[in-house]
Parts: C-alpha cells; sequence; structure tokens
C-alpha cells in the first residue's frame, strides 16, 4: 500500500489520547462527557469537550457511514470503498451515473461526479493517489436535501433540529434554510421524519461504541426513483460542529433581538447579497462585492 493510502485510514491514537484544542481551552469551562444538554444552544456549544481524536477520525471516514448504513439497511445499491481503478471499473460496471468521494471531505470536494460519457481515467487515478481509497455510489438525481444536527454525550441525545440545504448539481453545499422557532422535523412527512429518527438514533448508538461524544449531523435527500420519489436518510455522518448546528445556535441567539416571528423561515447565504431585499448582515461583502453572509426570510420546509 502507498503512503497516501495509508494516509486516507483513520489515525490510531494512543489509549487515553484526545485532541488538541490549543488556546480554546483556557477559555472554554470544562465540562464533562455525561454534558447536561438541555442548557441554551449558543451557550452550551462552548462547554462542549472536545472527543477524542482517534473517534472523531474514525466517526467522520466515509466507511464508517457507509457500515452504519449497511447496517440500518439503507445504504445505496452498490455503495462500497474502492483501492484501485479496477475495483472501481468493477463497481461502475452498468451504473450510468455515479460519484467517487474521498474518504475525509467536506462541503462537497474531493469528488467526481460522472454522467456518462468518456471514462474519467486520470481524474479518478488523481483522486486514488491523493487519498488511497474512495467511497463510490450510484448518482441519484436530488429532489431536496436536508440535514439534521444533533448533540451527544454518554447518556443523552439531544435533536438541536432539522434544515434545508441548498446545494449546486454536484452536490457541493450553497447555503441553508431553517425555522426560527426551532425543530424542523415536524415539517417533514411522517414516512421521512420517522426515518430520520431512527437513522440519528442508529448513528448515536454507533458513535457512543467508538467512544464519540459532543456535535454531529446528518445529510439526508429525496431523488427520483423508479416509482416516483425515494428518500435517503444517511447521505452523510458528520461528526463535527456543522454549519447547520451552528446556524440553528445563532439564530436562536438572536430571535429575540431580532424579533424574529417564531413561525417563519431563516436561509444562511453567502456570496453577493442581492440588492433590495430585508437581510441580516453577518459579514460584510469584500473588495468584489462577494464573500458576504447574511440571513433572510425564505419559505418553509416541505
Amino acid at each position: 500500500r502507498s503512503p497516501s493510502a495509508a494516509r486516507s485510514r483513520p489515525p490510531a491514537a494512543p489509549a487515553g489520547a484526545s485532541s488538541s484544542a490549543g488556546d480554546a481551552t483556557a477559555v472554554r469551562p470544562p465540562c464533562s462527557a455525561a454534558a447536561d444538554l438541555t442548557a441554551p444552544l449558543h451557550e452550551l456549544l462552548w462547554r462542549l469537550p472536545p472527543p477524542p481524536a482517534s473517534a472523531a477520525a474514525r466517526a467522520n471516514h466515509r466507511g464508517f457511514a457507509l457500515e452504519l448504513a449497511r447496517r440500518l439497511g439503507c445504504a445505496l445499491p452498490g455503495a462500497r470503498l474502492v483501492r484501485s481503478p479496477g475495483e472501481l471499473e468493477r463497481a461502475a460496471r452498468g451504473v450510468e451515473r455515479w460519484v467517487v468521494k474521498a474518504p475525509f471531505s467536506a462541503a462537497g470536494r474531493e469528488r467526481h461526479v460522472h454522467r456518462g460519457g468518456r471514462w474519467p481515467g486520470r481524474i479518478v487515478a488523481r483522486l486514488l493517489q491523493r487519498h488511497g481509497e474512495l467511497l463510490f455510489e450510484p448518482w441519484m438525481t436530488r429532489v431536496a436535501d436536508v440535514g439534521v444536527a444533533a448533540l451527544l454525550s454518554s447518556k443523552s441525545l439531544r435533536v438541536v433540529g432539522c434544515h434545508r440545504l441548498r446545494v449546486d448539481r454536484q452536490g457541493r453545499f450553497r447555503g441553508l434554510e431553517l425555522p426560527v422557532a426551532g425543530g424542523g422535523l415536524n415539517a417533514l412527512p411522517h414516512a421521512e421524519r420517522d426515518a430520520l429518527e431512527s437513522t440519528l438514533d442508529g448513528a448515536a448508538r454507533a458513535l457512543r461504541r467508538i467512544g464519540y461524544r459532543g456535535a454531529f449531523g446528518l445529510d439526508a435527500w429525496r431523488h427520483e426513483a423508479t416509482h416516483g420519489v425515494a428518500f435517503h436518510p444517511l447521505g452523510e455522518l458528520n461528526a463535527r460542529f456543522t454549519i447547520g448546528l451552528l446556524a440553528r445556535a445563532l439564530v436562536d441567539r438572536l430571535r429575540q433581538p431580532l424579533a424574529l416571528e417564531p413561525g417563519s423561515w431563516l436561509r444562511l447565504a453567502f456570496g453577493r447579497p442581492p440588492p433590495g431585499r430585508a437581510l441580516v448582515a453577518l459579514l460584510a461583502p469584500g473588495a468584489g462585492g462577494t464573500g458576504a453572509i447574511w440571513l433572510e426570510p425564505t419559505a418553509g420546509l416541505s
């Protein structure tokens, strides 16, 4: 195996080792792994202890989510890890559209989506050389993307809320929308809500087994299927502070000062602010007019 392949594996750590929080530990009050998760979110996030580095690395490797999906019975057909061009060719045989993803990546980076045509040999070779292995999945035509943010301690699971994800045709993150009042799961159809709740419970159990505690999120989506639209409840597992979690904490903190209507929804957007709209500016645009971050009203989840 090449050095790059070894680097793609979750790193091992000595027993008792934990991630270094640097200078942040000096300003963050101590909090046990059995922390009370009922405090206001914008206060609680500062007090969560960092998970062990070895557990975080294992949880964020795409192979972990793949094994979890298999156990829960929701893995995409043919999904597998591939470690050579030959393995990829065999996995992709008969699959018109597919995607390969680096074992560690975020926001739709370090991947290739193949929609037919010329075989992407050079692109795949570069990704394999860089990462050693890739997750292969059939590419689903997505209709809507949703995310769920949660907090996990040794004794409890707090589902922080559900949000709608905005992605481009390559699956790259472009923004999100969330309800002012929190929650959001109730806005989903009953069957989708049940599937997400069951998957969250399964993810929490799997994360506890490897010693992970702290923030995590699931991404899910609706996609076109042979007989209409299907729901995939475990597209991604992100064992970290996700943008959905931070957006939820931000909106909770701003709800009263800005007199936000409890029944309304907000979009967290990035880029060039549109003129003439009622916006809550979070980060001013740069010299070129882009790079801004803002909140604006939007419609609810459907």
